[in-house]
């Protein structure tokens, strides 16, 4: 058990090596950086470092994990006609795919996201399934509507190519095609908030069900050295597209 004398003795030890990330004591095999918060966590809550719960200690010396996977493939990715872009359910080889991802789960996650649309809920499922007391949550982390939806009834995604290349040739974050469509700037809005709400979670292992093109908006918001919107929109469209049900690990 750690005490107050091997955190103080962790912290003063690689004081000089702050700067590099932290040090890896090789006695407590915790980089102190971690410790040194732990610590000062605990002063700041009134509370005896040495008498920290296990989830209050997790929060410091336990490393996270992230899965952000894109759903299965839906009716539409398969060709099928679009009436209504929120409720597009899952092909059938969708529903195989969903099902092999719940098989991939070493542990079970401490915490389920999936966005408000079917088709992310329903690749969820298996998981859910297999490890029904996981805590779950909805976020806005649904797909990038770009395209008014109104407009796009009755379509298939070959019938929407020319108004998606026009959409992107516009290169103008600000843009908003219609009703129920949105901007790039509010597409990186939502991600930025994702991302933020994601670092500050106190669960070990959170599993995110999302869309192709929210991932791109996280990936390149996590990659970009820019904070230009017209530059990230630009690198948005060079980045290799996700596939159904692949997933994108972020880990401590």
């Amino acid at each position: 058990m750690l005490t107050k004398e091997d955190i103080k003795k962790a912290i003063e030890f690689d004081d000089a090596a702050m700067e590099a990330g932290g040090y890896l004591d090789t006695t407590f095999e915790t980089p102190s950086y971690r410790l040194r918060d732990m610590y000062k966590w605990a002063k700041e809550n009134g509370k005896d470092v040495e008498k920290l719960t296990i989830n209050e200690r997790n929060q410091f010396l336990v490393d996270k994990k992230i899965w952000i996977i894109r759903h299965g493939e839906s009716t539409a990715n398969a060709g099928a006609v679009t009436n209504n872009h929120k409720t597009i359910p899952l092909s059938p080889d969708g529903q195989a795919q969903a099902e092999q991802i719940s098989q991939s789960f070493q542990e079970p996650p401490t915490l389920i996201i999936t966005s408000p649309f079917t088709r992310t809920q329903q690749t969820a499922e298996p998981t859910i399934k297999r490890f029904p007391n996981v805590r779950r949550e909805v976020w806005s982390v649904e797909e990038f509507t770009y395209l008014s939806p109104e407009t796009c009834i009755g379509t298939t995604a070959d019938e929407r190519k020319k108004r998606v290349n026009e959409y992107w040739e516009r290169l103008d974050p600000d843009y908003v095609d219609g009703e129920g469509a949105e901007s790039f700037n509010m597409l990186l809005s939502r991600a930025k908030t994702a991302i933020d709400r994601l670092s500050r979670l106190e669960e070990r292992f959170i599993v995110m069900f999302t869309h192709a093109q929210f991932m791109r908006a996280m990936h390149v918001l996590d990659t970009s050295n820019s904070e230009d919107a017209k530059c990230l929109m630009s690198h948005f469209r060079e980045l290799p597209r996700f596939n159904n049900c692949e997933i994108i690990k972020w880990e401590d």
